[in-house]
């Protein structure tokens, strides 16, 4: 039926309320439409939540939400018969976000701007029969809310878990600034085929032809798969790595890379620049805004930025359509556990997977025909590789030749050698790239001293003004509200601590303090004034607190990173004299 005709009337309930019938189906009960809608939402309904209700029908399921919402709740309309005249909206909801069922697949666009304390609490209606009309998106509706809570859930818990390890990674690949480059150095450089590689277990069986046609292609690796490259004599050309973590370190800490160039950002482990010889390539990623004005302003340059999704493979999509315009091939993306395996045979975390709890594992279609097995978290990245393309649109030619794993909607599935054939051998010329590319450094080290210097002026002084509001709050003795008093001095603070908060690059590190007192105070239902003021009380005291121990955290970084910086001068003095 979802892709039939519709016929739409509207019919006058029992008791006098608008109802509709969409061809066989009534919308909403022939008898008390209004009583109905109560029933429903009573039976559903969490306070502190975002409402999503999927069919408009005559509204009145939206008039229940509004009667109670008493925490400013937001409530979305999802409806596939939006235009249409026969669906009329009360004006009253005019100010009611309503999207159509095309952008179920952006739901997390929709969503971007939504109070972090709704995250992951989803409040899902279905107006009566709606799910029986479009079964289909509704079934999409439901799985794509799953998507983004979990993706929600991992995306805060790995905030919470390396926030402070963030905070660090940034300020010591500042440190770096004094000898690498800018990614804009390399925008639209190239003409030549990219090949991205990942260490999917699919991967080994195309390396033979990339072996062979190694001087014909732009080759990327996508992080620790530089490790099965290289095991394999294969160099390649640009290593990406994105990810923070001591895992990630320790692919690369025994390598010495002489003639690849490394492209990171800001969150990348920063010991990992030690592992390459050449010049290092710098970027920004979308969707760390906060983070990206300042390293602009602290380098005096805008670096540019990238669509990053979830991986650092996803990441090397944005940087081959930034640096070439010719096609595009994936190979060892697998984002499944092709054969039972994690990861490509030689892979330093490899592992032969034995489904048991099933809550950890989906079932997602297969390159191939038929289903196969992934990880939640592999799942989020096959989403976000989805996301992209729709997102940012290439302009490149692109394809999925892993040949295995799981299938990328979107994607144009062609054997590894069909591409080799078409776009790599049928050029003569071999298309070598000059390892001798040497950009224009972004800082020199007294500038990287000094913006730290600044840095570590204005966490000095934001420190001083969490401590004075803490001490404002506790001297102040009264039950029911504050006095003017302190409600004038914390008024004054927050403005300061607003001020030296676009300074300074601690959004990270601030994030836990911010995520919890966001779900950790909310509004009680039928609160007295002595409750209302205690939570209140309450939530100021454990902003501050955890605020000041996250920017003393962050003072001990920059010095840190001072430190570091002040010794890297002296040893190049030493070695010059």
């Amino acid at each position: 039926m979802e892709q039939g005709k519709f016929i739409i009337e509207e019919f006058e309930a029992k008791d006098g309320n608008p109802i509709l019938k969409i061809n066989e189906y009534y919308i909403h009960s022939k008898y008390n439409p209004v009583r109905e809608a109560e029933q429903v939402i009573a039976k559903k309904y969490s306070p502190h939540s975002l409402n999503i209700v999927f069919g408009y029908g005559s509204g009145h399921y939206i008039d229940e939400l509004i009667k109670r919402n008493r925490y400013d709740e937001q409530i979305i309309v999802i409806d596939p018969l939006l235009g249409r005249d026969e669906l009329k909206i009360k004006k009253e909801h005019d100010e009611i976000v309503k999207i159509s069922s095309e952008l179920i697949s952006f739901l997390e666009d929709v969503l971007i701007n939504i109070n972090s304390k709704v995250r992951t609490k989803f409040n899902v209606y279905c107006t009566k029969n709606y799910d029986k009309i479009f079964p289909g998106l509704y079934k999409e509706l439901l799985q794509k809310i799953r998507d983004l809570q979990e993706a929600n859930r991992v995306n805060d818990n790995t905030l919470m878990m390396f926030s402070e390890k963030w905070q660090k990674n940034l300020a010591l690949n500042l440190n770096h600034m004094n000898r690498d480059a800018s990614i804009e150095n390399l925008k639209n450089m190239f003409e030549l085929p990219i090949v991205i590689a990942s260490s999917g277990p699919s991967l080994l069986k195309q390396l033979p032809l990339v072996k062979k046609w190694r001087k014909n292609i732009i080759l990327l690796s996508s992080g620790s798969t530089t490790n099965v490259l290289l095991d394999n004599d294969i160099s390649p050309d640009y290593i990406v790595t994105i990810d923070g973590g001591d895992a990630n370190y320790n692919h690369f800490s025994n390598l010495l890379i002489k003639n690849a160039t490394m492209i990171y950002s800001f969150q990348n482990h920063p010991k990992i620049r030690d592992s390459f010889e050449k010049q290092a390539i710098i970027c920004n990623l979308l969707g760390h805004a906060d983070v990206n004005k300042y390293v602009d302003e602290f380098i005096g340059e805008k670096i540019p930025s990238l669509l990053a999704g979830s991986t650092v493979a996803n990441l090397s999509f944005s940087i081959a359509q930034y640096i070439s315009s010719g096609p595009i091939a994936f190979i060892g993306q697998d984002l499944a556990f092709t054969d039972n395996l994690s990861h490509v045979k030689g892979h330093n975390h490899v592992k032969e997977i034995e489904v048991t709890n099933k809550d950890e594992f989906e079932l997602v279609d297969g390159y191939y025909e038929g289903k196969i097995q992934t990880s939640t978290s592999m799942n989020s990245m096959r989403i976000a590789f989805e996301r992209m393309i729709v997102v940012q649109p290439p302009s490149n030619e692109f394809f999925n030749c892993t040949e295995g794993g799981a299938k990328l909607k979107g994607y144009k599935q062609i054997p590894f050698k069909d591409f080799v054939r078409k776009y790599v051998v049928e050029n003569e010329d071999e298309m070598i790239i000059s390892n001798d590319l040497k950009f224009p450094v972004l800082m020199e080290n007294s500038q990287v001293l000094k913006k730290h210097m600044q840095d570590l002026k204005n966490t000095k002084e934001l420190i001083k003004i969490y401590k004075s509001s803490i001490k404002t709050i506790e001297n102040d003795s009264t039950i029911e509200k504050f006095k003017n008093s302190t409600i004038k001095t914390l008024d004054a603070n927050d403005m300061e601590i607003s001020r030296l908060n676009k300074k300074l690059p601690i959004s990270h590190i601030l994030m836990p303090t911010i995520l919890s007192v966001d779900t950790q105070y909310l509004e009680k239902e039928n609160e007295t004034e002595y409750q209302r003021f205690n939570r209140v009380k309450n939530q100021n005291i454990d902003f501050y607190k955890n605020g000041l121990l996250a920017v003393e955290k962050y003072l001990e970084i920059v010095q840190f990173a001072i430190k570091e910086k002040r010794d890297e001068i002296n040893d190049s003095n030493r070695r010059s004299r």
